[in-house]
């Protein structure tokens, strides 16, 4: 046994001896199962960290108060996992995805933070697929799919983790996220190899009784709760926050959901030669400042070469 884990478990069992004092085996069962109940009860990923750290700390104590090594423990139950292999493949373990839905009118940094974030703090997720939607007639200036579609493509470019996804623009799909949940679960191309959760910021969530089917939707698929600036809990909504539904609380704040109207309204600006104070909205004097700091430099090259917003 390596230095490093026999002073890890000597921490452990020393801590454990003083707070404790000897522990008999059926108690510190009774300690694993509780703890591990524990941990199936979470509601952020916070707390999820410290029931996973007492879940750890206590199963190690039982293989010091066993006498085990672990490291052979580890060995042996890896060597298990490879003879098994092809019968877990069988099993058919399903691709982990968490979709984004949005006009990604344009694409911005915040939208890829949030992928990013999602694949790292959740460390559930396979992939992240970015889906635009194929029209949303009710907003300003909406360009045309396969122009959001591309720049989605661009930003998402250097992170093979992040998929874009033309499935509503392909199907021109216009309906409700439950019907577009009942259509991929089913889809062929997806219901034997991949799981889909759906990602929605707190201040959605809090509104989630309005949607359409909402109670068989939260039935129906994961969803990913994020914390973005400004969201606050609404009192009596904690749906997204029971499992099978995870809420993400950023360490760092994620920008507001309304900075893709301020990059369009700068680009406006932009094109017209105006200050961007000079067109309604809580913008800079510079409207390139905006667009700079929330855009990929690729997809702002695309827009400009396109004309896109003018």
């Amino acid at each position: 046994m390596s230095d490093n884990v026999k002073d890890l478990l000597n921490k452990i069992d020393k801590t454990y001896n003083m707070a404790f004092g000897r522990t008999p085996l059926n108690r510190r069962l009774d300690d694993i199962r509780k703890e591990a109940s524990e941990l199936c009860r979470y509601t952020d990923l916070k707390s999820l960290k410290e029931e996973a750290g007492d879940l750890i700390t206590t199963t190690l104590q039982l293989i010091n108060e066993c006498g085990w090594d672990l490291e052979q423990v580890v060995d042996e139950n890896l060597a298990k996992i490879k003879k098994r292999k092809n019968q877990y493949k069988s099993l058919g373990r399903k691709t982990q995805v968490a979709v984004i839905e949005g006009g990604f009118n344009p694409i911005i940094d915040s939208d890829i933070k949030l992928a990013q974030l999602i694949l790292n703090q959740s460390q559930l997720f396979d992939e992240v697929y970015f889906m635009p939607s194929f029209d949303n007639t009710s907003e300003l200036n909406y360009i045309p799919p396969e122009h959001r579609l591309e720049m989605c493509k661009i930003a998402t470019q250097n992170d093979g983790r992040m998929k874009v996804s033309d499935y509503k623009i392909a199907n021109k799909f216009q309906g409700s996220t439950y019907s577009l949940a009942d259509r991929l679960i089913d889809d062929k191309k997806y219901k034997d190899t991949h799981s889909f959760s759906f990602v929605i910021s707190q201040g959605i969530a809090n509104t989630f009784s309005i949607w359409d089917r909402f109670l068989d939707l939260e039935r129906l698929v994961r969803f990913v709760t994020v914390k973005y600036s400004g969201d606050k809990h609404k009192r009596g909504v904690d749906w997204y926050m029971k499992p099978p539904h995870i809420f993400i609380e950023p360490d760092q704040p994620i920008g507001e959901l309304s900075t893709s109207f301020n990059v369009r309204k700068s680009l406006q600006a932009f094109y017209l030669g105006v200050k961007a104070k000079d067109i309604k909205g809580p913008l800079s004097d510079d409207p390139t400042m905006v667009f700079n700091k929330c855009l990929d430099k690729n997809v702002k090259d695309y827009i400009l070469k396109h004309k896109l917003y003018k």
